[in-house]
């Protein structure tokens, strides 16, 4: 049986303060309910961590072969 009831959630990006590179982006609760109703306001919903990025001048290549 599915949870009834919402919730309310927003998207909050992380950057490091010298370089201005996005570091995480995590969706925090604001109001909870549903399936987050026992959760207080800010629990991390979700979350995902940025190991690099930036601009490539080459073209992107498939991997060399399979993973063994």
């Amino acid at each position: 049986m599915a949870q009834q009831g919402s919730y309310s959630a927003r998207d909050v990006l992380v950057f490091d303060q010298g370089t201005g590179a996005l570091l995480s982006r995590q969706t925090e609760l604001v109001e909870p309910g549903g399936p987050c109703s026992a959760r207080r306001p800010g629990f991390v919903i979700d979350y995902a961590a940025t190991r690099a990025g930036g601009w490539t001048g080459g073209r992107p290549q498939p991997p060399a072969g399979a993973p063994s």
